[in-house]
């Protein structure tokens, strides 16, 4: 089902919000406001995005940053649509 990242990602973050304060990271999303829903098992997609964010706060820096945000481009890979074909 269609399903809203926003929505996806603020579940996840919420999860993770005692990690997240304990590392002291800032959090910074950038998907409020924007209609990317992918196709995708909710629950599934949940488990993903949060294994990745778990990651993310694991592997950061003290006071560090959690950026998320839709990008065209990926670093070092060039355009998203040209990776995905």
């Amino acid at each position: 089902n269609p399903t809203p990242i926003f929505d996806l990602c603020n579940v996840v973050l919420s999860r993770l919000q005692e990690a997240i304060a304990a590392r002291r990271l800032r959090v910074e999303t950038e998907f409020e406001g924007t209609r990317w829903m992918p196709l995708c098992d909710r629950e599934l997609m949940t488990v993903a995005l949060q294994k990745l964010l778990q990651n993310a706060v694991q592997h950061n820096f003290e006071d560090g940053c959690l950026r998320l945000r839709e990008v065209d481009d990926v670093p070092g890979l060039g355009p998203a649509a040209e990776i995905l074909d």
